[in-house]
């Protein structure tokens, strides 16, 4: 369903670094970069090999969680020596629409696939060819893993407080 990139293969000469956040907790890699290419209107979404979520995106994808329904902008994965190292999307415009149809797929994504969004807000639900679009991909987990993620393991927490209370429902 998504292409596979190589790192090696991006030329980076002709994209324009728009994003950065070059931090590490502890010892968790939590670096990574956003590259847009105007000419073809793609965000680049780079990271280092020892970033804490470089296999989310993937196991986002072979969950079910991420499809034409919940990602549809997204072209695929970037990976180097077998490792993901990021993923390209289209470029996507600002949601002004009322998503509540959409919240409904993404309680059903979560359950099917037992992976759960927890980046999940309306910042990170975008438009793309009148369909929502969720971005920052990486902020998924197996429902197996919600007591280490509410345990901060992960350095992370949930965007929404409803979409937090579904969530720690569906894991009693």
């Amino acid at each position: 369903m998504y292409n596979s990139f190589q790192l090696d293969e991006i030329n980076f000469t002709d994209l324009t670094l728009t994003h950065k956040r070059e931090s590490v907790y502890s010892n968790q890699d939590h670096a990574r970069w956003v590259y847009y290419d105007k000419n073809n209107n793609l965000y680049y979404k780079l990271w280092n090999p020892t970033y804490i979520r470089k296999d989310n995106v993937v196991n986002g994808i072979k969950s079910g969680f991420y499809d034409s329904s919940t990602t549809p902008a997204l072209k695929g994965i970037i990976s180097y020596e077998n490792v993901c190292r990021g993923y390209i999307m289209e470029g996507v415009k600002e949601n002004n629409q009322n998503s509540k149809l959409f919240y409904s797929i993404i309680k059903e994504k979560t359950k099917t696939s037992k992976h759960f969004y927890f980046d999940y807000c309306n910042q990170h639900i975008m438009e793309y060819k009148n369909q929502f679009c969720l971005i920052d991909l990486e902020g998924i987990y197996p429902l197996s893993e919600l007591q280490n993620f509410l345990d901060h393991k992960y350095n992370s927490s949930f965007a929404d407080n409803n979409y937090k209370e579904f969530v720690c429902n569906l894991v009693k």
